[in-house]
């Protein structure tokens, strides 16, 4: 399960404390409005562009042959060594602020995606590892 926060999510916590230093003096809040599998992920994003979007497994090789950026991939297998983040979702929740939900912040950032379709994959899809963007940009 990942963690999802917007910038905008962040910036009404930083408002809210100002607003209310006395509720947030001393804390120190983790901030995330949703937190979803990358399968729940890819079904949103579907939903949201109406394109299949699908979340698929692969080995840390064969991400970096499609493109992954070594730094990510460190990124990604940390995730999956550390879950959960180390925090609670519910005590984010507990402090009131309304936050976006994935969906509404896809919808808002639409046109930053660009996500094309990809004939086959020809990967061991139950090879596990770490995911990827499967968009291929040079596809169109």
């Amino acid at each position: 399960m990942l963690k999802l926060n917007s910038g905008e999510d962040t910036a009404k916590f930083d408002r809210t404390a100002f607003e209310a230093p006395q509720k947030f003096h001393g804390k120190d809040i983790n901030i995330a409005g949703k937190e979803l599998s990358m399968t729940e992920i890819a079904e949103t994003m579907s939903r949201v562009f109406d394109k299949k979007v699908v979340f698929e497994t692969v080995s840390s090789e064969v991400a970096l042959e499609r493109g992954m950026l070594q730094g990510t991939l460190y990124a990604m297998e940390w995730l999956e060594d550390v879950p959960a983040c180390g925090f609670d979702i519910q005590e984010t929740r507990e402090y009131g602020v309304a936050l976006k939900s994935f969906a509404e912040w896809l919808e808002e950032n639409r046109g930053r995606f660009e996500i094309n379709q990809i004939a086959q994959s020809g990967f061991d899809l139950n090879n596990p590892g770490c995911d990827k963007d499967l968009s291929n940009k040079s596809q169109k």
